[in-house]
């Protein structure tokens, strides 16, 4: 009787692993992918707890007899409306002296927002003007808009 090797032969074993590579890729890939849209959507977020601080902030200004069309982050800040807001994308607190972020005002209404992040940003801009220094209309925010600071 003739005795059979009952092992895998080196191309079999080679053919697993390189499958198992190609996986662990993708799942990568699709992990990198998970991650930077919820840092998204954590900056996304971020401006909607601005626009309920600085509704606050309008609503008080109104009461006291006063007219605003802006509203800046330093302003909620310094007024101790907020506490200084943690960037998603590098865990950082924002630092409001000299950051350019404000919130557009109608009436006692806050309408838009642009949001400066220490690296990315989310303010209105078009095709024409690169420029991002625009609010963003609330109804039109979505993670898509969130850009890497020019």
């Amino acid at each position: 009787m003739e005795k059979r090797n009952q092992g895998y032969t080196l191309v079999e074993l080679l053919a697993v692993i390189v499958i198992l590579g190609i996986l662990a890729l993708i799942s990568i890939l699709s992990i990198t992918q998970i991650i930077d849209r919820s840092k998204r959507q954590a900056f996304v977020s971020n401006a909607y707890v601005l626009k309920d601080a600085a509704q606050i902030y309008v609503k008080d200004t109104i009461l006291q007899g006063g007219t605003i069309d802006q509203v800046s982050y330093e302003t909620l800040v310094t007024e101790e409306l907020i506490e200084p807001i943690t960037d998603p994308f590098t865990k950082n607190p924002i630092i409001a002296s000299g950051n350019p972020s404000f919130l557009t005002v109608e009436g006692d209404r806050i309408t838009g927002v642009c949001f400066y992040g220490e690296t990315k940003v989310l303010c209105a801009s078009d095709e024409e003007d690169v420029s991002l220094d625009k609010a963003i209309a609330f109804s039109e925010i979505s993670s898509e808009d969130v850009v890497d600071k020019q």
